[in-house]
């Protein structure tokens, strides 16, 4: 059991201290029965041809559902967004806050369905970019650089081409391509040394290196550019590898005070210090009940294995890999979990996955006007 959870930890990018309860807990979990889910398929690329749009309706709406979205309220954003794509089938705008809902709750293909009716629409920076998200996920990993690429090509703004490249650096972070991932939040902060997207990029970089001075820097820059528990619980984790734990301490508190609205980044930092096993599978519940992603089902495998629910945590590492996705820690946790449960072979296989990543990046880089 300590083996395997410390081959999962050892996947996960973050570290967190704190105390164990005095009580056990057994919080409710989502219904393992209720995983299951039709064969998922990535968006296709659309096909080249200028935009018609018959009808651009429906302005008002899709402001209160971008709030409804930006307030975490995401089934509600995708029964009304649906429910609009049908009475303005020609406004894109729809079809991308659909697929954003669909996507936060864990339904990739119908994120997938609105992502490539946007796409067909208007092939521009925002649909490409989201077409290359979906490719992404499905381990289609050349398919999402071209369409990086095309997004890249379609928009003239600083600012918004910032944002794609570290969205493609995030990507190739995940896989455990440095050097790459380095090269893009380069151009990233380059283009916009503010972008809140950028700052992230760079201090995981930064940790991913072993640079915790630079982590430290961009951390807090993004604390006060973009604050959030993520940013915070960051902060927390390279202040106290500098050895100052005050100021680290001082950030952690800012992350619990929020963990019940951003529950996921707390209970990835509980989770790899080992400690307080029992809130981290709260949160990460909580997480997953607020938006079951792959991200939601990783930190479920993660904190159910902690907890010594080996059995369930197969089932959401087994989720969290479904499409394929290329992310070591995926495939890394998948394997921890199997080893625990003694199933050595499927072990081998996704450790073996995992080290494949890089490789296959290699390959599929090739040729990519940003390498």
């Amino acid at each position: 059991m300590r083996n395997a959870i410390m081959l999962a930890t050892a996947a996960l990018l973050v570290a967190c201290a704190s105390e164990q309860p005095s009580a056990p807990v057994n919080p409710p979990l989502p219904d393992p029965s209720a995983l299951a889910q039709a064969p998922e398929r990535a968006a296709r690329p659309a096909a080249a041809r200028p935009v018609a749009v018959a009808s651009r309706g429906g302005a008002d709406e899709i402001a209160r559902l971008a709030q409804a979205f930006r307030s975490d309220r995401f089934r509600e954003v995708a029964r009304e967004a649906h429910e609009l794509s049908l009475a303005h089938p020609d406004e894109p705008a729809i079809h991308l806050l659909l697929g954003d809902a669909r996507a936060q709750l864990g339904h990739y293909r119908w994120a997938a369905d609105a992502y490539q009716a946007a796409l067909d629409l208007s092939p521009d920076a925002r649909s490409y970019s989201r077409g290359a998200r979906m490719r992404w996920l499905h381990g289609d990993i050349e398919g999402a650089l071209e369409l990086m690429e095309d997004a890249l090509q379609s928009t003239s703004s600083s600012d918004t081409a910032a944002g794609l490249f570290a969205e493609l650096g995030t990507m190739l972070l995940a896989a455990g391509r440095l050097d790459a991932a380095d090269r893009a939040a380069k151009r990233a902060f380059e283009l916009n040394p503010s972008s809140p997207a950028a700052l992230e990029l760079i201090a995981r970089l930064s940790e991913a290196v072993g640079d915790w001075s630079s982590a430290e820097r961009y951390w807090t820059r993004l604390t006060i550019a973009a604050p959030s528990a993520e940013s915070f619980v960051g902060s927390y984790r390279s202040r106290r590898r500098l050895g100052n734990d005050n100021a680290a301490l001082a950030m952690l508190d800012r992350a619990m005070a929020i963990r019940e609205r951003q529950p996921l980044p707390v209970a990835r930092q509980l989770l790899i210090e080992g400690r307080r096993p029992i809130l981290a599978l709260e949160l990460a519940a909580t997480a997953h009940r607020l938006a079951p992603t792959i991200e939601a089902d990783h930190a479920m495998a993660m904190a159910l294995l902690h907890n010594g629910r080996s059995t369930e945590a197969l089932i959401y590492a087994m989720r969290a890999t479904r499409l394929g996705t290329p992310s070591k820690r995926l495939w890394v946790t998948r394997a921890a979990v199997e080893s625990e449960l003694g199933l050595v072979s499927q072990a081998s296989t996704s450790l073996a996955l995992a080290d494949r990543l890089e490789s296959e990046y290699r390959v599929a880089q090739k040729g990519s006007r940003h390498e």
